[in-house]
């Protein structure tokens, strides 16, 4: 029953069967509305309204999060497993989670992180400062201080403890990330350019058929023609 919005004057037919059709609609509105917030409330299936804010990230993660990536990410491009300075006091032994970190640490940051929520990018955050202190020892390691050998491995130690609390939590959120990124919808995509691609082939492939049966059936006429004028000649010779 539609809303009409023609009152009329007070007191007459018309203005009292819009206020009867105004208190319906809004009538109707209100259950609606009432009925759909309980359902919201009581199912199982859906969150409480109260939680529904806890889905989008705050900006102050959202920030703190980025600080930290970029706290790793920047030493992308330094040598960190050994230097001509350190001599032979090395870090490889500890070669694969340094590369372990940056790499995983670069894939994150073109991530859209806006898609965490505050839990999310708190996990991933929590496991970065050690990390991040990890990384400042290493660059500002120095053969010359005391016990060198031993500070090399007290880092290497700590690292690979922190790596695997950074791996829990990357291995937790990096393939939601990523689906949120929009890979999946790219292999979807090729998937679709993939299937015209083939329709295009079979197209092309009928069309080859249909012309080489246009060709059978002009070689088909002309041999029937052949046969028919090589018939009648030989007939035309025996009566004649």
């Amino acid at each position: 029953m539609a809303c009409s919005r023609s009152a009329g004057r007070p007191g007459s037919k018309l203005y009292r069967r819009w206020w009867h059709n105004g208190y319906h609609c809004a009538t109707v509105r209100w259950t609606v509305a009432t009925t759909l917030a309980i359902c919201l409330q009581e199912s199982d299936d859906i969150l409480p309204l109260t939680t529904w804010s806890t889905l989008v990230i705050s900006e102050t993660a959202l920030n703190d999060l980025k600080v930290n990536i970029e706290s790793i990410t920047k030493y992308r491009d330094t040598p960190l497993k050994g230097r001509p300075e350190w001599g032979t006091i090395t870090f490889d032994l500890v070669e694969n989670e340094i590369d372990y970190v940056l790499s995983m640490t670069s894939k994150l940051a073109d991530m859209r992180l806006e898609s965490l929520t505050d839990q999310a990018a708190a996990d991933l955050y929590n496991s970065m400062p050690s990390i991040v202190a990890l990384l400042d020892r290493i660059d500002q390691f120095d053969v010359e201080q005391g016990n060198a050998s031993a500070t090399r491995d007290d880092i290497a130690r700590q690292i690979k403890v922190a790596v695997e609390d950074m791996h829990a939590q990357y291995s937790k959120w990096l393939p939601y990330l990523a689906f949120q990124r929009g890979d999946m919808d790219a292999d979807i995509n090729k998937i679709k350019d993939a299937r015209l691609t083939a329709t295009e082939i079979v197209n092309d492939s009928k069309s080859y058929v249909q012309e080489k049966r246009d060709e059978v059936d002009v070689i088909v006429s002309a041999a029937r023609d052949a046969v028919a004028k090589s018939w009648c000649g030989y007939v035309y010779a025996r009566i004649f």
